[in-house]
């Protein structure tokens, strides 16, 4: 589901019935996600338009800049998809994204052109269950992931302000996936190396395994059609993970999202 950064499902209880406009602009600062020969946090700035129609088709797109060092680093990517929600809680998503990455290769994580996705959830008296399948297809090698959530939905109504909601979305998501990107920036000595290495200290390789545990609490103010995101999330990786060199860590994003509905309701009131 990319970079969002609140649920479109909480926000926009009438999606089904409108198009609407999403438009979102954040930073972070957070250590790469799939990435272990950098452990420390990465400042960038990301930005993402997405056109929801109401019969559940979606276009998109999104940019990100990398702030590291002199050499500029940034991605891009366009994507389709399809969700649809259910009146007993349940939703699905499914998309396709071409992607591309220019700049420092330390910082890109997965090179990978294309990316499949398949997301479902079901809703429960304010708890919502989650699980979201990635396929992402590079030059030389294929990667799946498979993330697991459970968050808590928290709101109050217009606090402070009229038209205004702050929602705080507890989540704990545990993350799964292949690992044959660990090894594709590796030559084949330092690859056998590091493979012998896992396989004396008892742990698989290449293939798909428990990969670690994310904590995660987005807290967002909304007025109108307006909302301001602020993120914290704490990764913790798999023992295997943390043996090749991946870190326990917090990061931070804060966004701004702007949706605009088509049925011509967007004035603003306080």
């Amino acid at each position: 589901m990319g970079q969002d950064t609140i649920s479109n499902s909480s926000i926009i209880d009438d999606s089904t019935q409108y198009s609407y406009l999403m438009i979102n602009s954040g930073f972070s600062y957070n250590k790469l996600e799939h990435s272990v020969n950098i452990t420390e946090k990465i400042p960038s700035i990301f930005n993402k338009i997405d056109y929801y129609h109401k019969s559940g088709i979606y276009l998109g797109g999104s940019f990100s800049n990398y702030f590291s060092d002199s050499l500029q680093s940034f991605e891009y990517e366009v994507l389709a998809g399809f969700q649809k929600y259910y009146d007993n809680g349940f939703d699905f998503d499914i998309s396709y994204a071409w992607h591309d990455f220019n700049g420092n290769t330390k910082l890109e994580g997965i090179n990978y052109t294309h990316s499949f996705d398949i997301y479902s959830g079901y809703e429960f008296k304010n708890n919502y269950l989650s699980s979201d399948f990635n396929l992402l297809i590079g030059e030389n090698n294929v990667n799946y992931f498979l993330d697991i959530d459970i968050s808590r939905f928290i709101s109050f109504d217009n606090v402070l302000l009229k038209n205004s909601v702050l929602m705080i979305n507890p989540t704990l998501s545990f993350a799964f996936g292949t690992d044959y990107w660990v090894y594709s920036d590796l030559t084949i000595e330092n690859q056998t190396q590091l493979q012998n290495f896992l396989s004396n200290r008892g742990y698989s390789y290449n293939n798909f395994c428990f990969q670690g545990i994310n904590i995660m609490l987005p807290i967002s103010y909304g007025i109108n059609n307006l909302y301001f995101t602020f993120s914290g999330i704490y990764r913790i990786p798999s023992r295997k993970f943390k043996f090749i060199g991946m870190e326990s860590g917090f990061g931070t994003m804060i966004s701004l999202t702007y949706f605009y509905n088509f049925k011509g309701t967007n004035k603003w009131e306080f």
